[in-house]
Order: structure tokens, then sequence, then C-alpha cells
């Protein structure tokens, strides 16, 4: 009886396992956001199999050693719930999630006292899962399947290249780290697996992902041939000076090239980052409440751009997150939070190099350098990830003391009811987002009237997500319930950064006759996306959907035109070279303002023929510097 009763239990802890490590390859297509939200869901359902697991461990005569970071992290999980309590949303998905989390936490760690054996399991499974995932990039890449994005041919199971890159660029130390130790089967696998995430992960085009994937590996690497290094070092030591002078200049050669090479975003992400240090300032490190980040970053931006450059105006957007974790924990959830968050991941981090499980730590770093430019903590998988990564580093140890055991039980048996619980209440939040999801195919079809009412029935549960409460308002305000739209405007714009939710609502009031709170709500969505009026207002207006915006568009290209055609028309120039902030809208204003000169020039087909209208290579500086240059001669 005792055989098969430990058999049962080895088959759920390995079903538990492959469960949770085949979390990022799980998507819903009967959900809304179905690769996100199927993953977060996959989880519950994950979390409440370990819990059973732990209960048939009950009778072990062992004891976890609960460590500080085990405390620090229930500290965290316990203060962002305490957050999501405060602001009415006890039973919201980020706070499902984050108990999952907690539970999970626990399960890894009295799994790996009760079966240490599984450590080995859990890096064969990550292993597998880097390699399928590098595998379906890699199939994207060429062809034989279609990506999760219309403007990206690499996603992997995810959504973005992004995040893509960063999930592997967080496996290949850990890989690397396998493959180094291991000269049977198992290494050759990871040597694989090492070589097909080199290969995809240049596609990605993921500058954090690289330096992350660089510095982990490097971690490792120097690890393993720590002594020869050190022999060497001795040996040779100006060969080293002469090698560290040339890994500094060409790190900061390799910095500079890719800061230029997508340097707008480059840009946008310094912005983002200097707003959020304003609201945590602004905020005396407390925190705006889990899920205020989007609303807090409108306000603050708004006020920034007042003052800010041209160049900050023009890469200035409406982020949904921070693109920097620490940042983004640091605003919602206040300073102490953060160091919480620090402390887990340094401790976790310095146990790990203490036991020398460098594939661990170099998967730390990576993680952590990844978290500092992007969001990886905003999607479930990387959470998951987080806590294995984690819970691995801690060294199991138990003392077989009577007088604890009674506690620990109890324990087990709280985290296995609580999962329950979490996996309950999470069974009406999947049937509204499969609702939705149905709901979403008659928004699409612009049947609005149809879908209003099953969209009103979902409020209570979906509150508090703005891309719901967008899709309701609009369904709403065709069916000319105008004050209801706006109720659920007001309730978006908490949790969204997105202007177009305040235009909306702008118009909504205007409709109403509330034209002060119109204006007051359109100049704000104004300010946050680009800190005021100017010629790009027009255009970003026209985007929008804003009829007045597009007749202001059409007006002055109308009257540009009018005035290029006369110039082509008199001097026949071969090229006219725009400049200015409006020269900076690209083909929005260059496509219909040739073909318009196009058709009303006349008299050569010279001037037909090679008038060029472009945009001076030196942008809005262009005037000046030639006023300058002018001046010299």
């Amino acid at each position: 009886m005792n055989r098969l009763m430990n058999y049962l239990i080895l088959l759920f802890v390995s079903l538990f396992c492959l469960a949770l490590a085949v979390t990022s390859f799980v998507s819903a297509d009967n959900l809304a956001d179905g690769l996100v939200t199927g993953r977060a869901f996959w989880t519950y359902l994950v979390v409440l199999l370990g819990s059973v697991c732990l209960l048939g461990y009950l009778i072990e005569r062992k004891r976890l050693r609960i460590t500080w970071v085990d405390g620090a992290w229930s500290l965290f999980i316990g203060w962002a719930c305490l957050s999501c309590f405060s602001d009415g949303n006890v039973l919201s998905g980020k706070c499902s999630f984050l108990l999952s989390l907690l539970v999970l936490w626990f399960i890894l760690r009295l799994l790996f006292l009760f079966r240490p054996e599984t450590k080995e399991l859990f890096t064969r499974l990550w292993l597998t899962v880097a390699l399928g995932e590098a595998i379906s990039g890699m199939a994207q890449l060429y062809g034989f399947t279609y990506s999760h994005h219309a403007l990206f041919n690499l996603t992997g199971t995810f959504f973005n290249p992004g995040p893509y890159s960063g999930f592997l660029a967080i496996l290949l130390p850990w890989a690397l780290h396998v493959a180094l130790h291991n000269r049977k089967l198992t290494g050759h696998y990871a040597w694989l697996c090492v070589l097909v995430i080199c290969v995809v992960l240049p596609a990605g085009r993921s500058r954090s992902a690289w330096i992350a994937a660089l510095l982990g590996s490097a971690w490792v690497l120097i690890s393993y041939y720590k002594a020869a290094i050190i022999s060497y070092t001795r040996q040779y030591p100006k060969r080293i000076a002469a090698m560290l002078l040339a890994s500094v200049l060409l790190l900061a050669g390799g910095a500079y090239g890719m800061y230029h090479l997508k340097k707008d975003s480059a840009d946008g992400r310094l912005l983002m980052w200097k707003v959020s240090t304003q609201i945590i300032r602004e905020q005396r490190g407390l925190g705006v409440g889990v899920g205020h980040f989007p609303e807090a970053f409108a306000e603050a931006q708004a006020s920034y751009l007042k003052h800010a450059s041209s160049q900050e105006k023009w890469v200035a957007g409406c982020p949904e997150y921070a693109f920097n974790e620490y940042l983004q924990i640091a605003v919602e959830l206040g300073i102490f939070p953060l160091i919480l968050f620090l402390g887990v991941g340094g401790g976790a981090f310095f146990l790990a190099v203490r036991t020398k499980q460098s594939g661990i730590s170099g998967a730390l770093i990576a993680f952590a350098i990844f978290a500092f430019s992007s969001y990886p903590l905003q999607l479930p998988d990387f959470w998951i990830l987080w806590v294995c990564l984690c819970a691995l580093a801690i060294p199991t140890g138990y003392v077989a003391e009577n007088n604890w055991l009674s506690v620990q039980r109890l324990g087990m048996i709280v985290m296995a009811v609580c999962s329950l619980f979490v996996c309950t209440s999470a069974t009406d939040r999947y049937k509204a987002y499969e609702q939705w999801n149905r709901l979403k195919l008659l928004h699409n079809n612009k049947a609005y009237e149809a879908a209003t009412e099953g969209y009103v029935a979902l409020y209570d549960i979906l509150k508090q997500n703005p891309r719901y409460l967008f899709e309701a308002a609009q369904c709403l305000n065709h069916s000319q319930r105008l004050e209801e739209a706006s109720q659920y405007l007001r309730q978006a714009v908490r949790y969204s950064s997105d202007p177009m939710i305040r235009y909306v609502l702008a118009k909504n009031e205007q409709e109403a006759g509330n034209y002060p709170e119109a204006e007051r709500l359109l100049l704000h969505a104004i300010a946050a996306e680009q800190g005021g009026v100017d010629g790009r207002t027009a255009f970003l207006a026209k985007e929008r959907g804003d009829e007045v915006g597009a007749q202001v568009v059409e007006d002055y290209i109308e009257h540009l035109a009018c005035g290029l055609t006369n110039l082509v028309n008199i001097f026949f120039p071969e090229v006219l070279a725009l400049s200015g902030g409006v020269a900076n809208q690209g083909d929005a204003l260059l496509l219909p303002l040739r073909e318009r000169v196009r058709e009303r020039s006349f008299g050569s087909r010279y001037a037909v023929s090679h008038t060029r209208i472009e945009l001076c290579t030196l942008g809005y500086r262009a005037g000046v510097i030639g006023a300058a240059m002018l001046a010299r001669e």
C-alpha cells in the first residue's frame, strides 16, 4: 500500500513539474487575450495540482527550514495583496495571481525538500522549454508557422519579439551551465539548446535580451573557468589588463551602436524612466496602487512635457508599463516593497553562488538585466520562471523536530485550501473572459447594439480591464447610452494611459453639452501624449478618428500643395525639401502632398518627372543649420 502511495505521489509530482514548465506554451483561443489570460488560469490549475501533491506528504517527518528569503517573498506578496484590497479589488485577477505565486513558492520549497531529485527534473524540463521556444521561433522565421503579431514575423509563443527574446536570454545561461558540466546525453542536449537559442536570439532585435544573454552567459563561463582565469591573471597581468581595456571599449562601442540601432525607442524609454522617477518623488515612495501605473504616468507625463525638449515630445507615448520593472514596482507599490523584491532576488543569487549553481545565478543575472529595460513581470510566464529560479537557488535543509511538524502540516493544509479558493474564485472570471471573447466578434463587426447588454453584464467581474471597458463604452455610445458609456470610460482612465479613452470621453461630454469638461479632457489627452498643441496635434487627432483633426490636416495639405505647385511651375526644381515639426509626420504628409502637386504641375515633363518632394535629412534643425552656414559665407 505504501509503495502504491509513493508511486501515485511520484506521478502527481511529475505531472505538476511538467505542467508548470510548459506554461509558456499554453494559449486559450476561447478566451479574450488568450495568450496571457490563458496562462494565468493555467497557473491556477497547476498550483492546485501542486497543493494536492503536498497533501500526500503530510506523513513525512520533515520540517522546512524557513529562510529570510521566504519571509521577504511573503511580505512582498502580502503588501501587494493589501494594495489590491485597499483599492477594492479583492477578487481581481491580479490579486488571485499574486496569491497563487505565494502558494507556488512554498509548494516548490517543500517539494525540493521532500524530493530533492526534482531539481534535476526541473532543469531538464526547462531545457526542453527553451529548445521548444527556440524551434518555434525558427519555424516562424522560415515561414513554416505564423507569429502571434501582424507586424512581427518572430514572436515564439508570445505576442511580441521583446518578451520572447528575453525569455530565451534568461534560459541561455542555465542551458550553458548544464552543457559545460555534463559530458553525457544531458550535456549534448543542453549544447543543442544553446546553439538553437544563439541562432534565433539575434533575430528578435531586442537589445535588452542581447545584453542579458551576454552578461548571464559570461558569468557562467567565468565561474566555470575561474581557476584557469586566476592562474592566467597571475602569469600575465598586463595581458589581462589589456583584455579588460579592450572589453570596456568594445562594450562602450556596442552600447553606442545598440543605442543608435533604435534611437527613438531608447529615447522613449529614457523618457518613461524620467517620468516614473518623478511619480515616485511625488508619491514619496508610497505607491499609487497595483494596476494604476498608466493613470499616474499619464498625469505625470502631461506635466513633464510642458517643459520637455522637442526630441522628448517626439518620442512621447502612452505606455501601459514603465519598461523597467524596478520603477514599475516602486511606482505601484512603493520603495519598501521594491526593497523586499530586490532582497528576494539578491538573496537567491547569493545562495546560488554559495552553492555553486552558476546556471541559476547566471539566469538570475539575465533576468535582472532584462527587467531593467523591459516588462517581463507583466506576463505570467516570467513570474513562473522567476519563482522557479529563486526556489531552486535555496539549498534544501530540514530538521526533524516534532514540535514544528504540526505547524508545518497546518501550513500545508492552509496552502491547499488557499489554492482551492483561488481556483474557485477564478471560475467566474474564466467564464467572463469566454463571454467577452464571443462578444468581441460582434464588436469587431460593428454590431454594437447587439453586444451592449452582454458587455454590461460582465462589468462587475472585468471592471479592472481597460480594454473591456473601452469596448463596452463604444457599444453603449452607439446605443445612445452616453452617461453609462462615460461612467465606463472614467473607470478605464484609472487603469490605462491611452489618450483615445479621454478623446472618446471628451466627445461624450461634448454631446452632453458639458463643453468645459470636454475641453479639459481633450487638452489633457493631448498634453499626456505630446506635451501640448503643436503641428503634430492635428495629425494625431486624425489618426485617432477625430473629424475636426482630419479637416485641419486636409486644409493644411491643400494650402501647402498649392504653394509647392507654384514653385514647381515657376522654377522647375529638382528637389523640394521640407523641414520643421510637421514634416516629421512622414508618409502621412508626403503621400497626399506629392499626389496633389503632381496633379497640378504643368508646362514641363522635366518638372513632372524629376521634381521630388522629400524631407530634409537634418530634420527640424535644417533651417537653423542652413542659416548658420549662410552666415559663415
